[in-house]
């Protein structure tokens, strides 16, 4: 009887209030990664990428079709690869004050020249008072040798990007645009290789397609990638159906391995399990042609999305895949330029605490907003309810029927806030004012639904082991919780601990944190899969010990005995949570 009584309570709603310490251990972790998280994986990335070297040649080459154009060579050198010649010509503005320098690049492997696209943007570009780079990489290959993967071979832009910096531009703004492959080259270059440290403005252009090279090149991809390559794409933001797929013949798929796995192929990504996804210093607007109907814009989704720095994607109408083949196009690049280097408002950027996922959020739903000078120093909240103003900084949400109420807050730092979105906030548009205590002032916009699913994951990134633990009931009625992942000073990361399904008379439970679940239409709107296989789902909701802390439960049947490392793709109101993984034994 104690058996079925537990049951039932799981079915009802079992929320661990047994276990409070190991919320409670569970939640000081997260506070420490939380305001550490975005600095750590700088840390981890910068420790495995060095910037190679720039050598200029003395052999001539042809400069541009438009006035005050010059052409110079260079040999661009990064550690385990060869050499690569590149080209780069630059177009001096005249008569009018300089606001900084463009770099352009082509799409594909990058060995052509971005003017041939349209030399009237660049008369545009120049017009405003930016000095135009445009590069074209030598050889048939261009920067994509198949050597060590993309994600090094980007070694080579990000070091000629530097050397730019350092011997071309002179004043304003370095601003860096790129269409297709380009875009690839420049999402490196701030994910891996440290580049926002020096971009302004960053304007990818259709894509990356490789933003994901699992799911583009998986033969199958992951599980979870069919569904969220048309659920990633707003409602009518193309004017046809996009590819998800690359093709696993495609020599983007092959840069890292001749046979690669999808492990492989995710290492290999843009969005990378290091990925660095925040860019204090660079505002990046996001550019894709309604009328682009390969895989470039869902897979360019997959980072756009989840940028947790100023951002703007923006979907420009009668645009192909050529973003400057149109006057749309075009149009959009420059009022990009003109507009991101002119902003002088603050701005801060929301996205969920658990999967780092922008728009939506929902009401009372974990949140981590980023910016510049939002506090003047580092406090976090240490007493119950939750303080709205620490430091002397405030967040307040408005919504859209013109509410504002101010924020619950968990922690504050000058370039990191975690609050909840007030209790009440109604679904639509919200404007969120960050108020640091010097009186310094940053907005942003974010949209607002009744449910919006993320889960915690044991690194704090929304990727990887979950954050998670086991309950078990044994036959005799005794109960246990197990961890489920640990961290491994050696490997710097946290690895999965199996998890035991013991004998035919355990009951096994998943227990997940999350946030933004809890006003689900019904429990029968939540699903579940592990390891593309339909799991039960026995409560969801608030976790009722923890402000804003949502609760997940999973049975675990021993039909998953042997699966090993499994993904969990959760859903809920159709809303899809961001994956996580655990292993079983």
């Amino acid at each position: 009887m104690r058996v079925y009584s537990l049951k039932h309570k799981i079915a009802r709603g079992f929320r661990m209030r047994m276990a409070s310490a190991v919320i409670i251990a569970f939640l000081i972790l997260l506070g420490c990664i939380w305001s550490a998280s975005s600095q750590l994986s700088r840390q981890v990335v910068k420790a495995q990428n060095q910037l190679g070297t720039v050598t200029e040649l003395p052999e001539p080459c042809a400069a541009g079709s438009l006035p005050n154009s010059t052409c110079r060579r260079l040999r661009v050198s990064c550690a385990g690869m060869n050499p690569v010649e590149v080209q780069i010509r630059v177009i001096e503005p005249s008569g009018v004050a300089i606001r900084g320098t463009v770099v352009f690049s082509s799409g594909a492997s990058g060995t052509g020249f971005y003017e041939g696209n349209s030399s009237t943007l660049f008369q545009g570009v120049t017009a405003m008072g930016f000095r135009v780079v445009d590069r074209a990489w030598a050889g048939p290959n261009g920067w994509t040798t198949s050597e060590v993967g993309l994600r090094k071979q980007a070694c080579r832009y990000a070091t000629l990007l530097t050397w730019i910096r350092d011997r071309i531009h002179t004043q304003g703004k370095l601003v860096v645009s790129g269409n297709s492959g380009g875009s690839a080259e420049i999402g490196y270059a701030l994910t891996t290789w440290q580049r926002g440290d020096i971009i302004d403005l960053a304007i990818p252009t259709s894509g990356p397609a490789v933003a994901r090279l699992d799911y583009a090149c998986g033969n199958p991809p992951p599980p979870e990638w069919p569904a969220l390559c048309t659920s990633i794409l707003p409602p009518g933001a193309l004017e046809c159906a996009p590819s998800c797929s690359l093709g696993a013949g495609r020599g983007v798929c092959n840069q890292a391995s001749s046979a690669p796995t999808l492990e492989i192929l995710r290492n290999d990504s843009v969005v990378h399990p290091e990925a660095v996804l925040n860019y204090p210093k660079t505002r990046v607007h996001f550019l894709y042609g309604k009328r682009d109907c390969g895989e470039s814009v869902p897979q360019g989704l997959t980072w756009s999305t989840n940028v947790t720095s100023q951002k703007v994607i923006e979907f420009v109408p009668n645009t192909p895949h050529v973003m400057a083949s149109t006057a749309e196009g075009r149009a959009a690049i420059l009022n990009a330029i003109d507009l991101g280097t002119k902003q002088t408002a603050a701005s801060v950027s929301s996205v969920s605490a658990a999967s780092f996922r922008g728009s939506p959020l929902a009401a009372e739903a974990i949140v981590s907003a980023f910016g510049a000078s939002l506090a003047t120093a580092t406090q976090s909240a240490t007493v119950s309810p939750l303080p709205t103003t620490l430091a002397g900084t405030t967040v307040k949400v408005r919504d859209t029927a013109g509410t504002e109420r101010l924020s619950p807050l968990f922690f504050v730092s000058p370039t990191q806030i975690n609050y909840q979105i007030p209790a009440g906030t109604t679904t639509g548009s919200a404007t969120i004012t960050v108020t640091s205590g010097n009186g310094a002032v940053s907005t942003g916009v974010t949209q607002i639904a009744t449910v919006a699913p993320g889960l915690f994951s044991a690194n704090a990134s929304g990727q990887g082991i979950a954050a998670a633990v086991v309950f078990r009931v044994k036959v005799d009625g005794s109960q246990s919780f197990e961890p489920i992942g640990q961290f491994d000073p050696a490997q710097n990361k946290f690895i999965a601990i199996p998890i035991d399904l013991g004998s035919e008379t355990d009951q096994v439970f998943l227990l997940l944190f999350g946030t933004g679940i809890r006003y689900r239409s019904s429990l029968s709107a939540v699903s579940a899969k592990i390891g593309g296989v339909d799991g039960q789902v026995t409560f969801a909701g608030a976790q009722g010990s923890f402000v804003g802390l949502d609760q997940v439960n999973l049975r675990l049947e021993r039909s998953l005995i042997g699966r090993g490392e499994v993904d969990l793709s959760l859903t809920a109101d159709g809303q899809a949570a961001n994956t996580v993984k655990f292993n079983i034994k």
